[in-house]
């Protein structure tokens, strides 16, 4: 096995399912974790908060199963960058404004067990701050190994909010920081990937130019993400067209769900009514579209 990019050229892995055994030393059922107390805190810190931190990982491969495979510092090096390139492990973007502030440790999304509260969807006022963007993928469901890449990829893009220290990273979904006003959510689930995007005072004070590129960088990430599942199944993604696999539908939120019409009708209606009733303008779905800002006043 052979990774052709910048700082894993380097080495070349001449037993591949060494690396399955090494992902066996942190992404792991908790009946085959270890039985000293020290690594099995490591372990249930990571998948309770879905970080770990790297001095905790390099303890957990000085167990003896694992010194094998890694025997000296510049295999371990190597190693957390093949995970970082595959998404296993994600170095986040920073948080805190503070310049002095330093990220030593990584998100594992595929390790978080907790389900994101949906209880933020019950706030008086969110229906009226919250843009909402869904993603409807043309297959029976998304496999969970494709929800964890595209979480993985997108808390590299922009930092995860944190609470109390803890970041806001749950079982195929998370909450990340757009600025300081902004904030957006995103949840993988069954056929689909809703995302709300949420100002702290209103939906009328997002700006145009966030929402379209937040759009035009989750379309790029989900359809890099599908080229890479394709790859990874055997499939020639070279020829697939990925966009044709997904629909964008775009719109508000209406009640504890998104209310979203396809792209090519939010271009052709100034307004829609949907099933429960309520008429809805395209003043503001169309901000998640670059070629529309420019005619909303």
């Amino acid at each position: 096995m052979y990774f052709n990019q910048p700082e894993l050229n380097q080495f070349i892995i001449l037993y591949p399912p060494a690396l399955v055994n090494i992902l066996r030393s942190f992404i792991t059922d908790e009946m085959f974790w270890p039985e000293d107390e020290i690594r099995r805190n490591i372990l249930r810190r990571m998948t309770d908060t879905g970080k770990i931190y790297k001095k905790d990982l390099l303890t957990l491969w000085q167990q003896e199963k694992f010194r094998n495979h890694l025997p000296v510092m510049n295999n371990k090096e190597f190693v957390i960058q093949v995970f970082v390139h595959l998404d296993v492990l994600v170095l986040p973007k920073r948080y805190s404004d503070k310049s002095d502030s330093h990220v030593d440790y990584y998100l594992v999304p595929c390790t978080v067990k907790n389900k994101v509260p949906m209880s933020f969807l019950d706030e008086q006022s969110f229906a009226s701050r919250t843009l909402s963007l869904v993603y409807r993928l043309q297959k029976s469901s998304i496999p969970s190994a494709l929800s964890f890449k595209l979480i993985g990829a997108v808390s590299s893009i922009w930092p995860i909010m944190e609470l109390n220290s803890r970041p806001l990273l749950y079982h195929s979904s998370a909450v990340l920081c757009v600025d300081g006003n902004t904030e957006f959510r995103i949840i993988v689930e069954d056929t689909k990937v809703i995302v709300y995007l949420t100002h702290k005072t209103s939906k009328a004070a997002i700006s145009p130019d966030i929402a379209a590129s937040i759009q035009e960088c989750l379309t790029s990430t989900l359809e890099a993400v599908l080229k890479f599942y394709l790859s990874s199944i055997g499939k020639n993604h070279r020829k697939a067209n990925v966009s044709n696999l997904l629909q964008i539908e775009v719109g508000e939120v209406c009640g504890r769900s998104p209310c979203v019409v396809p792209i090519a009708k939010a271009k052709l209606h100034s307004e829609w009514v949907c099933d429960s009733g309520t008429t809805h303008s395209s003043r503001y779905r169309l901000l998640w579209l670059f070629n529309k800002v420019r005619n909303i006043n």
